[in-house]
């Protein structure tokens, strides 16, 4: 089965160790308030590509990993194409290439299992730090998401957490605090990333004809980003 791709970023630093290959798949389930690519919820978006083309131009970027890095797949929500992906990784692996999956963890079932057994890193967002948030901002259930990061620690796999931070919804020292508390539950979770808010994909919604309907002023500061940090470097322990 192909792997339908929305893009391809060769050169990646931000989404796991190293110097990464970015692989981005089309189709996504959730509605994130704070989404900046909504151009990758619809999978007719996407270029289709075998997991073995994906392993071959994967492997002319070797020497840029330099040992450290390697490939991260993302979305949209890479979860949807498990079956697919789990071909990729092991031709990746096999290459002693490493690889993460950057999810929301919302998608479980056979094949996601079957993913996980290979034990990819997990770069996990955490959206909502409850029940009521997780519904009214990103359409879903967290207790699916809670289920994920179980099975992540079932199978022996490595999560970074990944949290964006909504000024006036979810930025309070008391939901970052809760945040530690869920992870120092798992010992498979090895950090935790605060990751702000930004509003640069707000253009891609008016192209697409969807509301947009945060601002400015979600925009955590410099300050309490930083504040923030403190709070998980106190309460955080891996």
């Amino acid at each position: 089965m192909d792997i339908i791709v929305h893009s391809i970023e060769s050169m990646a630093a931000v989404d796991g160790p190293g110097v990464r290959y970015g692989i981005f798949l089309a189709g996504c389930l959730l509605r994130c308030v704070y989404c900046h690519n909504p151009d990758t919820w619809d999978r007719s978006n996407g270029q289709r590509y075998t997991p073995q083309q994906l392993a071959d131009k994967v492997k002319r970027y070797r020497p840029y990993f330099k040992g450290k890095g390697g490939v991260t797949i993302s979305g949209g929500e890479p979860l949807l194409q498990a079956a697919q992906l789990t071909e990729l990784v092991r031709l990746l692996q096999a290459e002693d290439i490493n690889v993460a999956l950057d999810t929301a963890g919302s998608v479980i079932n056979e094949d996601v299992k079957q993913l996980l057994a290979l034990r990819p890193l997990l770069l996990t967002d955490i959206k909502m730090p409850d029940e009521e948030r997780y519904k009214k901002y990103i359409g879903a259930d967290l207790k699916t998401n809670q289920e994920f990061l179980s099975l992540a620690r079932q199978y022996g796999c490595d999560v970074w957490v990944r949290y964006v931070v909504v000024k006036g919804i979810n930025d309070s020292r008391r939901d970052i605090e809760k945040i530690c508390r869920m992870a120092n539950t798992y010992p498979n979770i090895k950090k935790i990333q605060l990751l702000p808010y930004h509003n640069m994909g707000r253009e891609k919604y008016k192209k697409l004809g969807i509301c947009y309907t945060l601002s400015e002023d979600n925009v955590p500061s410099t300050r309490q980003m930083a504040e923030l940090e403190s709070i998980v470097n106190d309460n955080f322990h891996p």
